[in-house]
């Protein structure tokens, strides 16, 4: 698929335009690797985050990355079917698993780091502004983002 580079030259798009162009073509980017391990780039967040936790739990997780129960709960699964996440009732709590990466598991998620890296190269060799300043712009409109959300929940709640 051509794409007319001159239609993203135009003052009309809108930031989330760009947002959602430049998370779909990561994903893209993603399952290409992923769709020989039976896997989908939705699935690459949770197995970076046992990565650096170690250990964690399926609530925590969605948490993080603010994704909801059912969601979180299918993942989970599919990676436990394919072998790459570990599940254990929580010896403190026997209602909550402990979710840990396989060694096939880790082998994934490190690979998946190291195409993030690529990724994240590329893009930052086509701007002339720090990698930083990007990084931490970014930050910024993440954080206000969720904000933005939490107080439509909050005006939805009183209103």
């Amino acid at each position: 698929m051509k794409c007319d580079i001159n239609l993203f030259k135009n003052d009309d798009i809108k930031f989330i335009t760009f947002i959602s162009i430049i998370h779909r073509q990561y994903m893209i980017y993603l399952n290409n690797y992923l769709k020989k391990e039976g896997i989908t780039a939705s699935h690459a967040p949770i197995l970076s985050y046992l990565l650096y936790k170690d250990i964690s739990c399926q609530e925590e997780i969605g948490n993080h990355f603010k994704i909801d129960k059912g969601s979180i709960a299918r993942s989970i699964q599919k990676l436990q079917e394919k072998q790459f996440i570990n599940k254990e009732i929580d010896e403190n709590n026997r209602r909550k698993y402990q979710l840990s990466l396989t060694e096939k598991g880790r082998a994934v998620a490190l690979k998946i780091m190291d195409l993030n890296n690529e990724w994240e190269n590329q893009i930052y060799s086509t701007c002339n502004t720090d990698e930083k300043q990007i990084v931490e712009l970014m930050r910024k409109i993440t954080i206000s983002s969720i904000n933005i959300q939490k107080n439509t929940q909050k005006e939805e709640k009183n209103g």
